[in-house]
C-alpha cells in the first residue's frame, strides 16, 4: 500500500513537474512571439512613417512647383484646390483656368481674340495701373464678382471665353462670387489642411 501510494505521488510530481516545465517553455515561446509582433509592429509604423513623410515632401514639393508655375502662392493654390474639391471642379481644370485667364488677359491686352471681347464685355481689366497683366488671383476675384451678374448662358460662354475649354467647369466653384471664394478658401485654413 505504502509503495502504491509512492508511485501514486510520484505520477503526480512527475507530471507536476512535466506540467511545470510545459507551461515554462509555453511562457517562454509566448514571449518570443510578443517581442517578434512589436519588432514587427514597430517595424510597420517606421515604414508607414517613412511613407507619409516622403508622400508629405513629394506634395509640397508639387505644389511649391505648381504655384510657381501659376504665379500664385502656395497657401492660395491649396485653398484653391480645396475650393474646387468642394465644389466638384477637378484640381487640373482649376489649374488650367488659372493658367488660361493670365493667357486670355494678355489677349484682352492686345485686343485680340474672343478673350479681348468677353474681357470687354464684362468690364475686367487687364492690366494694373501700370500697365502690367493684373495677378492671377486679382483677375479669379473680379471674374467670379463679373460672373456671377451674369445669367447663365452669358456665363458659360463668357467662362469659356476667358478661362479656356475649362471655363464653364470653373462656374461650379466661382457661382457665390468672391465671396463664396473666400468663405471656402477660409475653411480651409480654418480645417488645417495646407501644408507649408
Amino acid at each position: 500500500m505504502i509503495v502504491r501510494k509512492l508511485e501514486a505521488l510520484f505520477t503526480i510530481n512527475t507530471n507536476a513537474l512535466q506540467f511545470q516545465r510545459a507551461t515554462s517553455e509555453l511562457d517562454k515561446l509566448a514571449d518570443r512571439a510578443q517581442s517578434v509582433m512589436k519588432g514587427i509592429a514597430s517595424l510597420w509604423a517606421v515604414q508607414a512613417l517613412h511613407n507619409f513623410v516622403t508622400n508629405t515632401a513629394k506634395a509640397a514639393d508639387q505644389i511649391g512647383k505648381t504655384s510657381l508655375y501659376l504665379g500664385v502662392t502656395t497657401d492660395a493654390l491649396q485653398e484653391l484646390r480645396y475650393a474646387a474639391e468642394k465644389s466638384g471642379v477637378s484640381i487640373d481644370a482649376l489649374e488650367d483656368a488659372i493658367k488660361e485667364i493670365q493667357v486670355r488677359a494678355y489677349d484682352a491686352k492686345s485686343g485680340t481674340g474672343e478673350a479681348a471681347q468677353a474681357f470687354k464685355d464684362l468690364e475686367l481689366k487687364a492690366t494694373n495701373a501700370a500697365g502690367k497683366i493684373r495677378e492671377p488671383l486679382d483677375l479669379l476675384y473680379e471674374a467670379a464678382d463679373r460672373l456671377k451678374a451674369l445669367p447663365h448662358g452669358d456665363r458659360v460662354w463668357m467662362a469659356d471665353a476667358i478661362f479656356g475649354d475649362e471655363g464653364s467647369m470653373v462656374l461650379n466653384m466661382l457661382k457665390d462670387g468672391s465671396l463664396g471664394l473666400d468663405a471656402m478658401r477660409n475653411e480651409a485654413r480654418a480645417l488645417g489642411i495646407l501644408l507649408s
